[in-house]
């Protein structure tokens, strides 16, 4: 059903009535438990986990080039170390 209503110049607006508090929803009631789909459980994880380590994996291997070229082979694995531990 549909209400016309005048906007006080020549065209009426036509506005969709509202619902009534009759009508059943599919929205569930608010504080109700929702039971999350088991796709989104396993897949978000495995999602993250690999956007983790697609972003993760070359900065430690620049990381890793950048202090080999300013540190001797004896402090390397320390400097390394340090700078990925500190969050360089």
């Amino acid at each position: 059903m549909a209400v016309t209503t005048n906007t006080g110049d020549s065209a009426g607006l036509t506005v969709p009535a509202t619902p009534s508090s009759t009508t059943t929803s599919s929205v569930p009631a608010p504080g109700s438990p929702v039971k999350t789909p088991r796709a989104y459980v396993i897949g978000m994880p495995i999602a993250s986990a690999g956007l983790w380590m697609a972003v993760l994996a070359p900065a430690l291997v620049v990381l890793a080039i950048k202090v080999s070229e300013i540190t001797t082979p004896e402090t390397r694995a320390g400097a390394l170390s340090l700078v990925a531990g500190v969050g360089a």
